[in-house]
């Protein structure tokens, strides 16, 4: 678990990674933060194997609460794969009030 300050602007970063042996299509990585119902979506070239495309998108969260960001690689299940169990990575973390 992290823990950051309130109204600081925040960096997320997730990387997508091809551990294939073939070159993985485009696809969309969905970023959501905190309980957004509709997660921001970005757009991931094509990958060669191994090769990898980072996603970093900034935020300031108004509340002071526990928070989880899920990452979800190949959202829309575009690029044919063996596994399709492991394009999803979360984690918690907390934001606090410094002056409470």
């Amino acid at each position: 678990m992290v823990i950051t300050t309130l109204s600081l602007a925040l960096t997320f970063t997730a990387v997508v990674k091809n551990i294939g042996d073939k070159t993985a299509d485009p696809s969309t990585l969905a970023l959501k933060v905190g309980g957004e119902t509709m997660p921001a979506t970005y757009s991931v070239p094509g990958l060669s194997p191994g090769e990898t495309h980072t996603v970093k998108r900034r935020e300031t969260l108004p509340v002071a609460q526990s928070y989880r960001n899920t990452a979800t690689a190949d959202v829309n299940e575009q690029v044919p794969e063996w596994n399709e169990k492991n394009n999803q990575k979360t984690d918690n973390y907390r934001v606090i009030n410094p002056s409470q």
